[in-house]
This record gives C-alpha cells, structure tokens and sequence, in this order.
C-alpha cells in the first residue's frame, strides 16, 4: 500500500516519515471494510494439482509410455502432486470393474518442469515443439510419449507459441478411484466438475 509521505531536511539531511494522519485515516478505513464484510482476509492454502485425461492417456501414464504432460503455464515450485481425473470425454477407462470415467484414478509426482517453445534447428527445417532441457541440447516432445499433434492441439492457441512439460517421476493408482467430493477447491468448496485436458487447483479432504 503506498501511503503519502514528508520529506524535510534536517542538518543537511533528508529524513522521510510517512504522515501519521493519513496512516490513521486509510488503517480506519480498512477497519471499516472489514466490519462490513467487504473485506476479508483468506489464510494461504497449500493445494495439490488435477489434471484431467482420457483413459487412454492415462494408461500410458501406467505402462510409462507417457512420461509428461504439456500444459500452458505451470506451478512455480517442484515437485510437487498431480491427481489423475479421468473426464467424461474420449476414452472410457475401467479399473477392477468400475467404471472411472468422472473419477480421479491414481496421482503422479512432478519432479521438474521445462519450458517449451516452437521453433526451427535450422533453416532446412520446419518449426517443431523443442523441450529446453539444456540448450544448446535440445529434446522434443515425442521424447516424452508426446505427440507433436496432441502439443499442436494444446498450445498453438496460447500465446507466443510457448508452454510448459511437466515431468513425471512416480506414479500410483488406487485400487479404488476417488470421487469429485473428496477433493476441494482452495476456496473450500467441494469439486462438482473435473478438469479436461487443462490443471486446476485442488485440496485433498
């Protein structure tokens, strides 16, 4: 919050002070917001990604065939959770006879993520999905079970061209898939609809 501030020179030097009346004015007028509600003060959560895939995919992710995800942004810290959705859409997936489509299947653990970016090796080349592992070393996304359509269907409307690969490094599956409310929004409200081919955040109950 910037507050006004009096500058005034004392003995050749400059002293700042913020002035008392205007603190006291702006600290009554929060006190008044929060009275009335208008202001309330939410604790930082700790929350947990889902993300959501078909059956198909996900059984890639069992057999590690799929060894990332590619979305367009990503959390600042690693490692860190992804539950497994499994959305109403594309391929159905069943697991010790119960049908998972709508359900969260099992989690992964991310342990690093690379920025990708499309663009050329050289001039002879078209323009293709390259995983910034260690330039100038660069990988591409079939590298990681990755189609370069399946990132063309997920990336090419973000901007600039650009996105993240989440790497996975553990996987596990429940023996019996998790319902939609037993996971929370970081608001505190019960999950009534899965993510589909995109990462929201969640809170384990």
């Amino acid at each position: 919050m910037a507050y006004k501030r009096i500058t005034e020179k004392n003995f050749g030097v400059y002293r700042t002070e913020v002035a008392a009346t205007d603190v006291k004015n702006r600290l009554g007028k929060l006190e008044d917001l929060i009275e009335s509600g208008e202001l309330v003060f939410m604790p930082k959560v700790n929350f947990d990604i889902m993300f959501g895939l078909d059956g198909k995919e996900i059984f890639e992710v069992a057999y590690k065939k799929r060894k990332a995800f590619i979305a367009k942004s990503t959390p600042k810290k690693t490692p860190f959770t992804v539950y497994l959705y499994c959305h109403k859409k594309g391929h159905g997936l069943t697991m010790n006879e119960t049908v998972c489509n709508g359900k969260v299947v099992g989690e992964v653990i991310i342990g690093k993520t690379y920025e990708l970016s499309r663009q050329v090796r050289d001039e002879h080349e078209r323009k293709r999905w390259i995983v910034e592992t260690n330039p100038p070393y660069y990988n591409e996304t079939s590298d990681y079970g990755i189609s370069e359509a399946e990132a063309d269907c997920t990336l090419d409307s973000s901007e600039r061209l650009k996105g993240s690969l989440w790497v996975i490094v553990d996987a596990k599956f429940y023996s019996k898939p998790k319902e939609l409310t037993e996971f929370k929004t970081t608001h505190g409200e019960f999950l009534t609809k899965g993510p589909n081919k995109r990462w929201i955040k969640v809170v384990a109950e």
